[in-house]
């Protein structure tokens, strides 16, 4: 063997040994990620807060505690994606850069720089008021009920948050609260009022002319209720008091409730039903649903229920369907009412609720793989949802509760990567993946699943450099009325994003760096930015990039 072949081979080897020495430092490699926690308000540092660092693949987070002048920092870091979240006394747990689910992810690695985090966190809002009568006197053991302006399938509206209770001072918070647009509702009943049935065949004594009017006097005088009242004094949605809060802010709402006389209600249905009495409801906010806790019932046996203690005002009454024979057959109704005297109503004037069963097919896999899928149906208007477990033979319905008549979207619960891309439906109108029942209509459903992996990835870019924080939205071409096929992404530290689960089919893919209060549900609002996003295509396999021009 001559001596340039053995130098040859001795180079060969020995380049070998260096592709597989640089592949091995490469995957051993770490880089520091660091920065400040600070005050979203003040800009004050934020000593001893604990700042996680998980990897967005899952699994175990690394926490430090940050040091007297907020600094944090976590030395040695694979390359990858992480999310970033702080915590302390006084602020809620929130990610980097946090917009309602969405937070900037850090990305490590060469050629990145992860040493220079500024994490602003936002320190707890609260609400606090006093309720008071028109007598200026406390009003005890109300019930405050807190409403939060959200997204909602790319709309801004009020959803309900949580209750709480007047003290014997009348008093009641809320505490622990992020920025935004609240509402507060009030619920009461007058500590003096005295209710008592109106309708019922109880055995009354006979009493003189001059007695029974004086005894009908003082029950009116007694007979009174609050109407549901919103701060700071309306008895109409329409007319409550937004409460814009700032980060940190402490915002008083005190209220003003009013006694008016009260009405009831006396409701005559199936007596061989089986199940719970009727429920009572008020809507809000352009279709929120509230229950009515101030109100007061009587069930007389024999079909008959009454309520007494109700302000004068819109109501929506349901009752669920429970078996009233042998066959399972349901007797579930509804109705809306306008109540501004004793009124007495027949569920068989009202309309009934509405059935669905269906089936589930799953394209390209059995039903086996699939044992935890359930189907949800969301009502677009009042925001309420219902789920029930698919079989293993693909059969769903409803069981333990009708539907009110309205419009649904229906879409996959509890089945990772696995989405509804078809609905052929019988006695049901549908539009993409959202159907409408009408009263007292069976629905019958054959849905189509199928298993999506394909994601889009990409970068969000101005001025030839990366940008962070943005809200990129794929929109797809002819489905602005299909919440299921949207996407959205933050952009993360080196500005890219994935949008995950994409149904194959043609988008617009944008990124608007102040977006996360746009109403991108409304398509005159999203038209404008429309005309300068990106075209995109996706097939069924092909995991697509596209960069975006920030807007």
């Amino acid at each position: 063997m001559s001596t340039r072949r053995v130098i040859a081979i001795v180079a060969f080897l020995l380049s070998i040994w260096l592709a597989f020495s640089s592949a091995a430092v490469a995957a051993t490699q770490t880089y520091p990620v660091s920065g400040v926690v600070l005050d979203s308000v003040s800009g004050q540092p934020l000593p001893g807060f604990a700042v996680t660092l998980t990897s967005d693949k899952g699994g175990a987070g690394q926490t430090v505690r940050a040091t007297n002048n907020g600094q944090f920092s976590f030395p040695a870091v694979p390359s990858g994606k992480y999310i970033l979240s702080g915590s302390g006394p006084g602020y809620r747990a929130q990610g980097l850069n946090q917009h309602d689910n969405y937070f900037t992810g850090v990305a490590v690695g060469p050629k990145l720089d992860a040493t220079n985090i500024v994490f602003r966190m936002h320190p707890d809002a609260s609400i606090r008021g006093q309720v008071l009568d028109e007598q200026n006197e406390p009003v005890r053991n109300a019930t405050a009920q807190l409403f939060r302006v959200d997204e909602v399938d790319g709309l801004r509206r009020p959803v309900s948050v949580t209750n709480a209770g007047t003290d014997d001072q009348g008093f009641y918070r809320f505490p622990h609260l992020g920025p935004g647009t609240y509402y507060v509702a009030l619920s009461a009943r007058p500590w003096y009022a005295q209710y008592s049935p109106q309708f019922g065949s109880r055995n009354q004594p006979q009493l003189d002319a001059d007695t029974a009017a004086r005894v009908q006097q003082e029950a009116a005088e007694l007979d009174v209720a609050y109407p549901l009242t919103f701060y700071p004094d309306a008895d109409d949605s329409s007319q409550a008091t937004a409460i814009t809060l700032n980060a940190g802010e402490r915002f008083t709402a005190d209220a003003v409730m009013r006694a008016v006389p009260a009405v009831h209600l006396k409701i005559h249905y199936d007596q061989s039903r089986q199940g719970p009495g009727p429920t009572l409801m008020q809507r809000a906010f352009d279709g929120l649903l509230i229950p009515v806790f101030a109100s007061q019932g009587y069930g007389y046996g024999q079909g008959v229920f009454e309520f007494g203690g109700l302000a004068p005002g819109h109501y929506t009454l349901e009752l669920q369907g429970g078996a009233s024979d042998k066959s399972g057959s349901k007797s579930g109704w509804y109705r809306d009412i306008d109540l501004y005297g004793d009124t007495e109503i027949s569920s068989t004037d009202s309309p009934g609720m509405a059935t669905v069963t269906g089936l589930v097919t799953y394209e390209g896999k059995t039903l086996s793989t699939h044992e935890g899928l359930a189907i949800e149906f969301r009502n677009l208007e009042t925001g309420d949802s219902w789920t029930d477990r698919v079989s293993e033979k693909g059969l769903f319905g409803l069981k333990d509760n009708e539907l009110r008549p309205g419009t649904y979207q229906v879409g996959v619960y509890g089945a990772p990567d696995w989405v509804l891309t078809r609905i052929v439906a019988e006695n049901a109108k549908v539009q993409g993946s959202q159907i409408t029942l009408t009263a007292g209509a069976s629905a019958k459903l054959a849905c189509t699943a199928t298993r999506v992996s394909v994601s889009v990835a990409g970068v969000v870019m101005r001025d030839q450099k990366p940008v962070a924080g943005a809200m990129v939205l794929l929109v797809p071409e002819n489905g602005t009325g299909d919440k299921q096929r949207y996407r959205r992404d933050e952009s993360d530290s080196d500005g890219t994003f994935t949008l995950r689960q994409v149904i194959p089919g043609r988008y617009t893919a944008l990124a608007i760096l102040n977006g996360w209060n746009l109403e991108w549900g409304d398509p005159a609002v999203l038209a404008p930015y429309l005309q300068k996003g990106e075209q995109v295509t996706i097939g069924a396999e092909k995991n697509p990039s596209v960069t975006l021009q920030v807007q």
